[in-house]
């Protein structure tokens, strides 16, 4: 088949999944239901309704026994008097089932047991893909949807209704969502907590009608392809085609496309592949499988052998000894290495990454400060450059944070409607600003704040300190812009001065969740202008 004849192929009328599921002869409802005796009431948590050919081993079936050894065919946990979390499998005689019930009915689905369960969604749903066209998972990703479905070798096309307005989520507390999740993942092996964006949906899947496996080799001169193809019983491999696709560093090469007229064939290719991809095509035109991969062209194993344990036995500061027993392993690399020079795809590949090394410094993924005097020099306008992006939030977090760090960077930042809330520590604040001094720095912080809001009315610049006479419960220095979390290597009054990194948070909601509560919880921190005027008052004694 050449390629025109393939885009024929493609832009004939998508078949429907009634017509597709014509191709499966069971189903599998698999269902995670919130039940409520009040209302009487089932509600989706989580449904997966799986088309399956004749050969696919039948899954285990959802059951459980009571005290007194009676068996039921699902699996329950109950969360408070009220409501309980039912997991229930059932097993259908067509494919149609499974369309049937993905499909349901003004936001109401029917298990057929007896009597019928009715399952009605939190919210509405939004399916994706729209309009019922499925979606073909790449054999080579197991992220995204992929994550919560079963595996299976030759390929996975599904349809999902998606609760987008998270209703479901809010049906429970944090507690009971991760309760919930552990019960689940125990029962059928779907981690809903780490897929949380599946929480409520109903996912229809079916995996590849005729074949059961699908395989490819490079030959020894990497100029063909074996493809072998395995049938199901009863199957016929008449009318497919496959694509074989060559996809570089630098873009696409060489995109073929073969009839299967033999269920092994020795495909030629142009040139050895950098990343070769697969697809297999119905004789409808729609894709039943998707693989993109490397071959194995070169090997280096690192074989470890266990050796002797180390044991050191080490007297603590309170008296106590411990002993630690430390395995050891020798590292051995098994084949050699090639030694020929980079491949093209190497070279391309290399500078394309030192490339994106070299932007993190740019957009402040990742900066180095070394020990040079120019370090100080780059460091504070790159800190007073982030502070004065600010627009909606911002906090600097410094267990030693002090009045000279609020002159030289909380000034900077320019939204003159945001507040800015600095966050020190009482462990540093009580110290001294030098030895011949008897101001300390909580006071000096004071004063400078004091006046600034002289100077400058407008300024809104606060600050809270972190409660703990002897050690602060902040050890790294952070500051928060907006939704963005930078983590300093070193503290603000000597930033740049040594070797020292900056770096921008992956995750940062829970450093800002933190921040939030050291700053509105005064359990765990005390306002500067409150701190200072207990001292005055109690002849400086401080918070604890």
């Amino acid at each position: 088949m050449n390629n025109d004849e393939l885009l024929q192929g493609e832009s004939r009328q998508i078949r429907t999944l009634d017509e597709i599921a014509l191709e499966y002869e069971r189903t599998e409802i698999t269902c995670v239901l919130l039940y409520d005796r009040r209302l009487d009431t089932y509600t989706n948590l989580f449904s997966v309704c799986e088309m399956c050919p004749t050969e696919q081993q039948k899954s285990d079936e959802t059951t459980s026994k009571d005290p007194n050894g009676r068996s039921f065919p699902q699996v329950v946990k109950r969360l408070d008097p009220y409501r309980s979390i039912f997991i229930l499998r059932r097993f259908e005689d067509s494919g149609q089932a499974a369309v049937q019930y993905f499909r349901g009915e003004s936001n109401c689905r029917v298990i057929n047991d007896d009597p019928p369960v009715q399952v009605v969604s939190a919210g509405i749903s939004t399916m994706d893909p729209p309009n019922e066209v499925p979606l073909v998972l790449p054999m080579h990703k197991s992220s995204g949807i992929a994550g919560v479905l079963p595996h299976r070798s030759a390929g996975f096309r599904t349809c999902a209704f998606l609760d987008t307005s998270g209703a479901t989520r809010r049906l429970f507390s944090d507690k009971e969502y991760l309760e919930l999740s552990s019960f689940v993942s125990e029962a059928i092996g779907v981690d809903l907590q780490g897929y949380y964006e599946f929480f409520g949906a109903t996912i229809l899947c079916f995996t590849n009608p005729i074949l059961r496996q699908l395989k490819e080799r490079l030959s020894a001169d990497e100029k063909n392809v074996l493809v072998e193809l395995y049938p199901r019983l009863g199957k016929t491999i008449d009318g497919l085609s496959v694509e074989l696709a060559d996809e570089r560093p630098n873009g696409n090469g060489f995109s073929l496309i073969y009839r299967c007229d033999k269920a092994k064939q020795l495909l030629s290719i142009p040139c050895s592949p950098y990343r070769l991809r697969t697809r297999l095509f119905h004789a409808t035109g729609e894709v039943l499988y998707d693989f993109s991969g490397h071959f194995m062209k070169n090997m280096q194993i690192n074989m470890g052998l266990m050796g002797p344990s180390r044991r050191f036995t080490i007297r603590k500061q309170d008296g106590i000894e411990q002993t630690y027993t430390i395995p050891t392993v020798h590292y051995h690399n098994v084949g050699r290495p090639s030694d020929k020079d980079a491949t093209p795809e190497e070279m391309l590949i290399a500078a394309e990454k030192q490339r994106e090394l070299d932007s993190f410094e740019d957009n402040r993924t990742f900066v180095y400060f070394p020990p040079e005097e120019s370090s100080i020099d780059r460091a504070k306008p790159i800190i007073r450059e982030l502070l004065s992006q600010a627009k909606n939030k911002c906090f600097i977090c410094d267990p030693y944070l002090s009045a000279s760090d609020v002159l030289e960077f909380a000034l900077f930042v320019s939204n003159s409607n945001l507040e800015v809330c600095l966050i020190s520590s009482v462990a540093f604040l009580i110290q001294k600003v030098d030895k011949d001094s008897e101001t300390t720095h909580g006071e000096k912080l004071y004063e400078v704040l004091e006046a600034i809001k002289t100077q400058d009315p407008t300024a809104r610049i606060q600050c809270r300190a972190l409660k703990g006479r002897d050690k602060s419960p902040l050890h790294d220095r952070f500051i928060v812009i907006d939704e963005q979390v930078y983590i300093l290597g070193s503290s603000l009054n000597e930033f740049g001065s040594r070797a020292t990194t900056l770096f921008r948070v992956p995750n940062p909601q829970p450093l800002i969740r933190q921040a939030k509560s050291w700053w509105f919880q005064d359990e765990q921190a005390v306002g500067l202008t409150d701190w200072v005027t207990r001292r005055r008052m109690e002849g400086g004694e401080e918070f604890e």
